[in-house]
């Protein structure tokens, strides 16, 4: 079975490597819903996943960075919105329990890991690639677009979110919490990326002399968690909320 999903990964990213190629037929190609797909994808990248196969894990990472790639090059963010959206339990048919289980920290996670292995050096490139095109301002500005107006549009009550991307309500604490499930007490969205923890990992990469790749994505995705940075350090000032501080 593990062969199948390691085959099966592998087309996927061959078939997304020639689309980054020629784009132009991507969508006439592309068949399956972003809110289809990245969930698929997102079942394997657990790094605690109790199969142990870290080939899957590896595959999985590489068909997630080179799908985000090409919907940046086609102008896409439904798979990157998807990614926010996602949760390692929910893509398996678990229930959803914290921000743990975000998809997000599963790549954190990813990054890492300890060790110079090609395998893990491969990884974390493709997990640094991953966050680069998730950090990147156009991407954080449509999710918190796309958020804002799925907030408004629920009924009957008046909610409102704080720093760390916790919904609050402003109505008694019972009607508050009648209407939001537990997924909606955890960080969502782009809150769900721990930018102090990503720039770690990014500036532990950048001396990674033995993977260059490695490098140059670590680097690159600095600038876009740092320009994350500040626009969170800048909201919180804004709104006189200690709730976030600058990482610099």
């Amino acid at each position: 079975k593990s062969s199948h999903v390691t085959s099966a990964l592998a087309a996927l990213t061959a078939d997304l490597d020639a689309a980054l190629l020629d784009s132009t037929s991507f969508h006439e190609k592309n068949s399956v819903p972003a809110k289809t797909l990245v969930p698929a994808i997102c079942r394997h990248l657990d790094p605690n996943n109790s199969s142990g196969n870290g080939n899957i894990s590896a595959r999985a990472m590489t068909a997630m960075s080179t799908l985000l790639a090409t919907g940046n090059v086609v102008n896409d963010d439904s798979f990157a919105h998807a990614v926010y959206n996602c949760s390692i339990s929910s893509s398996t048919g678990k229930n959803a329990s914290s921000a743990e289980d975000a998809v997000i920290n599963a790549i954190l996670k990813l990054l890492e890991q300890t060790g110079s292995s090609r395998q893990i050096l491969l990884v974390q490139e493709q997990a640094a690639r991953a966050v680069f095109y998730l950090s990147d301002s156009r991407i954080i500005s449509s999710v918190l677009e796309l958020s804002s107006l799925e907030t408004s549009s629920i009924e009957d009550e008046t909610k409102e979110m704080d720093l760390t991307g916790r919904f609050q309500s402003t109505d008694s604490v019972g009607t508050g919490e009648s209407a939001l499930n537990a997924a909606r007490v955890t960080p969502v969205g782009v809150y769900s990326l721990d930018v102090h923890r990503a720039l770690r990992n990014m500036l532990d990469h950048t001396t990674c002399s033995t993977s260059p790749s490695l490098q140059r994505w670590a680097a690159a995705s600095i600038r876009n968690l740092i320009a994350e940075d500040r626009r969170r350090a800048c909201l919180a000032e804004s709104l006189a909320d200690d709730g976030y501080t600058s990482f610099t």
